[in-house]
């Protein structure tokens, strides 16, 4: 995880994706996708819902976002946010 100031980030439907239910390469590919509209629409900020369950996606989901070329940081949601069931990605 990359670290430094925190960034304020509002969840709202339109930047925000539900992987809860999906398998790690579906999950991914979603993840990518929504990345990809995100950066199309303009936004700075966009949000991960994985959950909790085993932390199979969360793990995956943590994992990934390094490589990725238009995320600049990201961090576990704080508890104003969602908390650790979302992650909060910044774009730049």
């Amino acid at each position: 995880m990359e670290t430094g100031q925190e960034v304020r980030a509002v969840r709202l439907d339109h930047n925000t994706v539900d992987l809860r239910g999906q398998r790690v390469d579906a999950a991914l590919a979603l993840v990518e996708q929504h990345i990809d509209a995100l950066v199309v629409r303009g936004e700075s900020f966009g949000f991960v819902l994985h959950g909790h369950g085993t932390g199979a996606l969360n793990t995956a989901v943590r994992r990934w976002l390094p490589q990725a070329r238009t995320v600049r940081r990201w961090r576990p949601a704080n508890a104003e946010e969602g908390g650790d069931a979302f992650t909060v990605i910044e774009l730049g």
